[in-house]
């Protein structure tokens, strides 16, 4: 039987939230909308620096007449950040303008170089493709911010026509709401019970440490103070242990 986790809901995080904490046994005095909120911000948190919480994929886009006039592309909301952009056709936009490159290419994939060199010809070929690559940097004059969601190409918008398609190499975020799973992490639980705990003592400090009916006395900067604490040691694990390469992450 295929695994299937208790927790794969934002109803079921919430729920398991309010046990952590010690409902029924204890009064939680934290709003419904104080939750989301944490959770809220347990997410963007868990998608800036855990792995799990993006994925690396290529976007298919097709160039319309608006892309051409903005010179640039308007990505789906839950692209993080950008690599790079492809054509699908194998031109290079970006680059195929530049006669000098277009010279380097020409001299290097001259046929005569590879006549009784074999695979090494081809290995040092390819060596040099990359160098050139590398030195031209066609393959990264693009800037994107992840607020407006827009990719600008510093491409000859003149050689870009209607319907011409581009791979666009991205991150982006596991939506939780379609990828119920992902409430189940457990990284990103420990973080929304320690966030809501925080909230919690911060809620009830002015009750100080009154006495309440039934003679339960709360230490309310106490759970504040074990909220911070516990919110500070899972974000040192988040960076520690979770998070991806920095050069792994660009754009």
């Amino acid at each position: 039987m295929a695994y299937s986790p208790r927790i794969n809901s934002k109803k079921a995080l919430k729920g398991y939230i309010e046990r952590a904490l010690g409902s029924p046994v204890l009064k939680i005095n934290i709003a419904d909308v104080q939750v989301d909120d944490r959770i809220d911000d347990a997410l963007e948190l868990f998608w800036q620096y855990h792995a799990d919480g993006i994925r690396r994929i290529f976007y298919k886009h097709q160039i319309t007449q608006d892309d051409i006039n903005n010179q640039g592309v308007t990505l789906p909301r839950n692209v993080m950040s950008v690599l790079r952009v492809l054509p699908v056709d194998g031109q290079d936009v970006l680059a195929i303008n530049n006669l000098q490159y277009v010279m380097y290419i020409t001299d290097i994939m001259d046929v005569r170089r590879f006549n009784g060199e074999g695979l090494s010809a081809y290995a040092n070929t390819m060596s040099y493709l990359n160098t050139i690559g590398d030195l031209f940097n066609y393959e990264k004059v693009i800037t994107f911010n992840m607020n407006d969601h827009f990719l600008s190409m510093q491409a000859d918008w003149n050689l870009i026509k209607v319907g011409d398609w581009f791979l666009v190499e991205c991150y982006v975020f596991i939506d939780p709401e379609t990828y119920g799973d992902t409430w189940n992490n457990y990284w990103l639980k420990q973080y929304c019970v320690a966030l809501c705990k925080k909230q919690w003592g911060w809620n009830i400090w002015k009750y100080g440490n009154n006495q309440l009916p039934g003679g339960v006395t709360i230490n309310a900067e106490g759970i504040y103070n074990e909220g911070k604490a516990d919110v500070q040691a899972l974000e040192d694990r988040l960076r520690d242990e979770f998070e991806l390469p920095v050069d792994m992450f660009m754009g």
